[in-house]
């Protein structure tokens, strides 16, 4: 999508919606964190975090990512037509910062963020690199079958420790550099557009509460025109949430 019609989906934005739209520091109990949340929209609720991981963490994670490159692995997945590059990272060999990054989403998302070695809560990072021009079309990381209707084969495909976690209930992604020119966000169908900053976190559910697939966060990533963009993706799984996100009163 270009520049110029990304701008168009904020300038069609109602006086309403902006209106419903606010920035507040949100404070956990035990233990105590503090975080500054921008939110971009109400409902559904799509937010950035900022400020929720650091320089030193962001450069160990490029240091996996990059040893990763000079040994390939069968996970690892490259868009040559669409100039970008998805690392899937074993956080086995970096447990401390996974361990730490992922208490951090928990407290603030209050969502079970335990990689397990079966059943897992979460996928492992995986790490995205968008070279210049490097883009992804519109999608939604409602990708496999919902929790409720797994069966084994469906199952089969995937990786052994995530196989009956369920779908991607939600989706959060670290920003792990400034992009100087094109490489935004994009949810067109909530007319929303997020520039990348360096050290936040975007958040969304994927699925509503009545248990359906929620399409209207779907999102993209417009060509970046210059520079390139790194993101640490990590996708939050529907098994560690039925205690922590209830199904609503209403199918509505």
């Amino acid at each position: 999508m270009s520049r110029e019609a990304s701008i168009e989906l904020i300038q069609s934005t109602t006086p309403k919606e902006l209106s419903e739209l606010y920035c507040s520091i949100r404070r956990t109990k035990i233990p105590y964190y503090l975080v500054k949340e921008e939110v971009l929209h109400v409902h559904p609720r799509v937010s950035l975090f900022h400020e929720v991981i650091s320089e030193d963490d962001i450069r160990t994670l490029r240091r996996y990512t990059l040893q990763q490159v000079n040994k390939p692995s069968p996970a690892e997945t490259e868009f040559v037509d669409l100039g970008m590059t998805i690392y899937q990272l074993n956080e086995r060999k970096f447990r401390r910062l996974s361990d730490k990054l992922s208490r951090r989403m928990s407290l603030i998302t209050g969502l079970s963020t335990h990689l397990k070695s079966l059943q897992s809560d979460v996928e492992d990072f995986q790490v995205v690199n968008y070279g210049a021009g490097g883009r992804f079309p519109q999608h939604s990381d409602c990708r496999s079958e919902p929790l409720w209707t797994s069966t084994d084969d469906d199952q089969l495909s995937l990786s052994p420790y995530i196989r009956f976690s369920g779908d991607n209930i939600a989706t959060w992604i670290n920003f792990m550099n400034d992009v100087r020119e094109g490489g935004a966000t994009i949810m067109p169908n909530l007319k929303v557009r997020v520039t990348p900053v360096k050290g936040s976190a975007l958040f969304f559910y994927n699925y509503k509460r009545n248990g359906n697939c929620d399409l209207r966060t779907q999102y993209g990533t417009c060509p970046v025109a210059l520079g390139t963009r790194w993101d640490a993706v990590k996708l939050i799984k529907q098994g560690g949430q039925i205690f922590r996100r209830l199904c609503d009163i209403s199918v509505d």
